[in-house]
């Protein structure tokens, strides 16, 4: 995400800090000075919100690691004034692994809250907020220990796509398939993130219940869309939108052959084939763009061409392709079925294909 920087790595993730991260700082003075806090009740309110911080990072951790044991790996964990993200590679194809990756993280809240507990029992606690400071020596363990119960219980509200609307579209999945309980969650998690930003406004004056209700609102319209566009990916084949009408060119082709194609916009990309028709390579655009400012037109193609290049089968998903094509910067891959070249596919061909199926 723009705007963040990494503060750690753990198990092989990145754990982020977005810059608006820095606005609690400022919150937490506004509320040391606004209560008239000391300047050590400040600092214990600060650190207060570090340790929350600390265990929201340990929460999606949670996610993470768990998402881990059934094959996802996670890009990052982003901390956020609202909260944290961990942004898995991908959803878990299962929905009873969906249901344990989602349910994970208020688990370790509640574990944390546990391990917590034994500290009621010493003496010297004390969870009176009345008396100057506010968070002391006293009672920082207790409200901890409180905030994480209130952490779990919160995220398991069932408005997606927070924990509890993850844990419900992962059991509406199993009876109605993921798009359509993905549909029924996304409409659930608005009407919560509505009843959030209401509640802020007319109730509790709390801000933050209100970002967080257009923060649900958001991504739970942008999930259903993104799931509905994965499964289409999912679903169709190569064979389905593949450019079937192309150029292809021969490694002794002149450079001026390629250049001339796209000086008329017709092609900018292109397989490079032997004598017997079986693809060798690719000629990106920024290749030809290279000859042309090298003024190289008379060079042969195999100068320029990449051998860096995927063959796929006609009956591979598009989203698989899209996936290769987006991790290994292709331009064009060529789309074999029997061995045969029968088509290409560039990411252009699936925005199209995209653009009419909205």
């Amino acid at each position: 995400m723009k705007g963040s920087i990494q503060i750690i790595k753990l198990f092989n993730i990145p754990v982020l800090v977005h810059w608006s991260f820095g606005l609690l700082s400022l919150f937490v003075l506004y509320q040391g000075y606004s209560n008239g806090l000391s300047v050590e009740g400040t600092l214990w309110l600060g650190l207060f919100v570090l340790s929350l911080f600390v265990c929201v990072v340990m929460h999606e951790f949670g996610h993470a690691l768990t998402a881990r044991k059934y094959g996802v790996e996670t890009r990052d964990i982003i901390l956020l004034p609202i909260g944290g993200v961990a942004r898995l590679d991908k959803l878990p194809e299962k929905p009873l692994h969906e249901f344990l990756v989602a349910i994970a993280g208020p688990a370790v809240n509640i574990a944390i809250a546990l391990l917590l507990s034994p500290v009621f029992f010493l003496p010297f606690i004390n969870l009176d907020l009345s008396s100057e400071g506010g968070i002391n020596a006293q009672n920082f363990i207790p409200l901890l220990l409180m905030l994480n119960v209130f952490l779990a219980l919160f995220n398991l509200i069932p408005a997606f796509p927070m924990d509890g609307g993850r844990i419900l579209r992962s059991l509406l999945s199993m009876r109605l398939g993921r798009v359509r309980a993905t549909q029924i969650a996304a409409i659930i998690g608005q009407i919560f993130a509505v009843g959030f930003v209401l509640l802020s406004i007319f109730s509790l004056g709390s801000p933050m219940l209100a970002l967080i209700g257009v923060f649900v609102f958001l991504n739970a319209w942008q999930e259903a869309r993104s799931v509905k566009m994965n499964t289409l990916l999912d679903e169709t084949k190569l064979v389905d939108i593949m450019r079937t009408r192309f150029t292809s060119l021969h490694p002794h082709d002149t450079m001026h052959s390629a250049i001339s194609i796209v000086e008329m916009g017709l092609e900018y990309n292109f397989i490079v084939r032997n004598e017997v028709g079986q693809s060798i390579g690719i000629l990106h655009h920024e290749f030809i763009k290279e000859a042309m400012s090298e003024r190289d037109a008379n060079a042969p193609v195999a100068v320029y061409m990449s051998k860096h290049y995927e063959r796929m089968k006609a009956q591979d998903s598009v989203r698989y392709a899209a996936t290769r094509i987006q991790s290994n910067g292709y331009s064009i891959i060529p789309v074999e079925e029997n061995g045969k070249l029968v088509g290409v596919l560039d990411m252009q061909t699936i925005h199209d294909f995209l653009k009419e199926n909205k």
